[in-house]
């Protein structure tokens, strides 16, 4: 019965050492420890043994219990270290690629509502002319022939930079 122990050791210690998955380990567990599982079904066989037998081979089954249970917590912590260098791998952020930039807000509600009216006028026919924003005295007003005492030139009206810059 010593014999056939140890080669049933074996060949869990052998199962155990070719699986590669934790689910996998578990049922080898389950199967070799659980309720009904291997150890408990020679634990029952005892019951037929005599008295001087018992205890030893009582021991002795205990012994490949442990030897079995070291064997799959070893297992399982390899598993684990394996998984997590994998997922590790898998999740692994380059720092040194450059980042996606995000775009820096949006038009303005003003500015599209312009270029749609510049769109249409464009389309039939009219031209988009731009000019400087500060313009003189002479070609914002005299040039036009606009009178010194004319209601455009007044301050509440148009807005003066200098005497002759508006």
């Amino acid at each position: 019965m010593e014999q056939e122990l140890n080669t049933l050791l074996a060949e869990a210690q052998a199962l155990i050492a070719k699986e590669t998955h934790l689910d996998g380990l578990d049922k080898i567990r389950v199967e070799w420890l659980g309720r009904k599982g291997f150890f408990a079904e020679k634990m029952k066989d005892l019951s037929s043994l005599s008295k001087e037998d018992k205890p030893k081979f009582g021991q002795l089954i205990n012994e490949m219990k442990g030897k079995i249970q070291v064997a799959l917590a070893d297992k399982k912590v390899e598993l684990e270290e394996k998984q997590l260098a994998f997922q590790l791998k898998k999740e692994r952020l380059d720092i040194t690629m450059p980042g996606r930039q995000r775009a820096l807000g949006s038009r303005h509600p003003i500015s599209m509502s312009r270029e749609k009216v510049e769109d249409f006028f464009a389309k039939i026919g009219f031209v988009v002319e731009m000019g400087p924003e500060i313009e003189d005295d002479f070609h914002n007003f005299e040039a036009l022939n606009i009178a010194k005492d004319h209601p455009a030139r007044a301050m509440q009206d148009t807005f003066y930079i200098s005497e002759d810059m508006v």
